[in-house]
């Protein structure tokens, strides 16, 4: 298989490796695995399990959110540039739409998240505990779908 039956991928030319993990990735996600790859930097495991998730989210009938997430800030950019690139070379097809949060006040939902980091500190300290999945049903469905929590123990 080449490059050209990926319409996810974000080059032209696929790196050494690339489209064996496309494939082992289409091939666990498609089964409703996961699939988990260690390769030194510069293989293209960016590229290669974003162009795997989005075409098994594609081919999907119901509509898929990818997430990925990254521990550091050049990961995300990373992220952010290869989706930029994917857009690039689908010209006329349906662009890939990102939304991209950096740190914890990116993901808060509280509109003091936006204020201030001291405000944000001080506020999100005293908040309830909201998971990632509860964040999602409040910006879905609003205050009255969100469900509290007590707070952790700290």
């Amino acid at each position: 298989m080449d490059s050209s039956t990926y319409p996810f991928l974000a080059h032209a030319t696929p790196r050494p490796g690339q489209l064996e993990m496309i494939q082992d990735g289409i091939k666990a996600l498609a089964g409703g695995g996961f699939h988990l790859a260690a390769a030194p930097t510069g293989i293209g495991k960016t590229a290669a399990s974003l162009a795997a998730a989005l075409e098994v989210a594609g081919r999907s009938s119901q509509k898929k959110t990818v997430f990925f997430l990254t521990s550091r800030q050049t990961q995300h950019r990373i992220v952010v540039d290869t989706v930029r690139r994917i857009n690039q070379r689908r010209q006329g097809m349906m662009p890939v739409r990102l939304v991209d949060m950096v740190g914890q006040a990116g993901m808060c939902v509280q509109p003091f998240a936006k204020e201030s980091p001291l405000v944000f500190s001080l506020m999100c300290s005293q908040a309830p505990e909201n998971t990632f999945l509860q964040a999602l049903d409040h910006r879905r469905t609003g205050p009255q779908g969100a469900h509290s929590r007590q707070p952790a123990p700290r």
